[in-house]
């Protein structure tokens, strides 16, 4: 009876620690779901709404119908004195965005692109070269630089440091194309002169249709 009742006792042992395992994976396989669960809810929710941005974007998109040259032709009249109206090339070159050309072939004005301090945020800029290739003005239409500091790229005393260069610029480097650029604003000044001097491989590349 003894051993009876001892062989009971580790029946009923084995039976308890089947039952606690089978409660503890019961209850890791609960976790689990649990944890499963909101992952493939967040994973179906961006799938839907990756899909109706798509559609969205396809549906409201806006076409890039190029410059706007009434505004080109304003901001020309700065850029180019001497210029009567401009026309848009179809011409395209490394380095600028648009290429307009003088209709009285007093030069070329470029639209371009370049990077100072924020270089999340493109400095859009127009730049004219008259038919000997110097500099007749400089327009910075879009930036987000330092207010106070890389912003001075947009005030006519910045610009009229480039007016009548022609050649490759430099920074601080002495000479007759050298510009000291703006005190404190390192960044956007080497950003404008990096973003003109391409400007002005793009023109040369051009310059033979300017009388076209």
């Amino acid at each position: 009876m003894k051993k009876s009742g001892a062989l009971e006792k580790i029946i009923r042992g084995k039976e308890t620690v089947r039952n606690a395992s089978l409660y503890c994976y019961v209850n890791d396989m609960r976790a689990a779901r649990d944890i499963v669960k909101p992952i493939v809810v967040l994973v179906l929710i961006t799938l839907v709404v990756s899909a109706a941005l798509a559609v969205t974007y396809r549906f409201t998109k806006v076409e890039d119908t190029g410059p706007d040259l009434n505004e080109i032709n304003t901001i020309g009249k700065t850029v180019m004195p001497e210029a009567d109206e401009f026309e848009q090339m179809d011409t395209e070159a490394e380095g600028a965005s648009y290429l307009f050309r003088a209709k009285n072939g007093a030069g070329i004005m470029i639209q371009a692109e370049t990077t100072g301090y924020n270089a999340n945020v493109p400095i859009v800029f127009l730049v004219g070269f008259d038919q000997n290739g110097a500099i007749t003005g400089l327009s910075v239409t879009e930036q987000q630089e330092t207010p106070g500091l890389g912003d001075k790229i947009t005030q006519a005393e910045f610009a009229l440091q480039f007016v009548g260069k022609t050649g490759e610029i430099g920074f601080k480097t002495g000479g007759e194309n050298s510009v000291d650029g703006i005190s404190g604003a390192t960044y956007s000044s080497k950003g404008m002169i990096e973003g003109i001097n391409r400007a002005r491989k793009a023109f040369e590349a051009v310059k033979g249709e300017l009388t076209q």
